[in-house]
């Protein structure tokens, strides 16, 4: 008993026990962090938002992470810069597991291009109607850069200049024109001002002959006075026009003539006629 005793309250006895104290701790410390550790993995965390990052910060953000940033798509958007990303599945703040793979739509660095004859007719349509569509349908602009006489309606496409080439006229269009998306078209519209065409001489002419010629030369009716008294206004006679006719003289399409009318026709036009 005495020496158990002795062994009891000695060092070597009290230096064994705190090693296995120490031991003990120890294992108990990582015991709980394997155990935690093995519960943690698999676990659902949050997934981060990376829609309107760019998809090189997003995808180191996604290494440290543990996920994986895989771009399925891309879009050019006017305006945007490249590698920007628009979209994201599955969406940010879902429950994920580590390397989980997320798919990414990013904006392109290079606008998509468009064929000219993929785009809507040009030639003979509503200038207007058509620039809608480019704008909606390909985010294509467009401005007038040119206005021609034609005697149809005004504000109809003549021509299209891309780039300071004509693109489309009345005979043709260009082969193998793309045009990028963002981009501008010029275009020449149809007016009818503009056309030159000669005075007709009306003087000695009646009425109802002078408004036919003034229609068939393209352009209009201007005021009309009349000298003494008319009863048939039809039958009445041109004794003076403004503008006065000279041979090859030419005015723009459009122009009015006002003329001077008289029940007498004028002894002059007998003459004209003689001769």
């Amino acid at each position: 008993m005495r020496k158990f005793f002795y062994f009891l309250i000695s060092k070597y006895f009290w230096k064994h026990i705190l090693l296995m104290l120490v031991a003990f701790v120890v294992l108990v410390f990582v015991l709980n962090w394997a155990l935690k550790t093995y519960t943690k993995h698999g676990q659902k965390i949050p997934l981060p938002d990376y829609v309107g990052e760019t998809l090189e910060s997003a995808m180191e953000d996604a290494e440290r992470r543990s996920f994986q940033i895989i771009p399925s798509d891309s879009v050019f958007i006017v305006g945007r810069r490249g590698g920007v990303i628009l979209d994201q599945v599955p969406d940010a703040q879902q429950l994920v597991k580590e390397d989980r793979k997320i798919y990414v739509t990013i904006t392109k660095f290079l606008p998509d291009l468009v064929r000219l004859e993929d785009m809507p007719p040009f030639y003979g349509r509503n200038y207007e109607r058509t620039a809608r569509v480019l704008e909606m349908a390909h985010s294509i602009d467009s401005e007038i850069v040119g206005r021609v006489y034609d005697p149809g309606p005004e504000g109809y496409i003549m021509g299209v200049v891309f780039e300071g080439d004509t693109v489309v006229d009345r005979t043709e269009m260009a082969e193998n024109v793309e045009v990028p998306v963002g981009s501008k078209l010029g275009f020449i519209v149809s007016e009818r001002r503009g056309g030159m065409v000669e005075i007709p001489n009306l003087v000695c002419r009646t009425f109802d002959e002078a408004e036919f010629i003034i229609s068939s030369y393209k352009l209009r009716m201007g005021n009309t006075r009349t000298e003494g008294e008319i009863s048939n206004m039809e039958r009445a006679f041109v004794i003076q026009q403004d503008p006065v006719f000279y041979p090859s003289e030419r005015i723009e399409m459009g122009s009015p003539i006002h003329l001077t009318l008289s029940a007498t026709k004028p002894e002059h036009c007998d003459e004209l006629e003689d001769n």
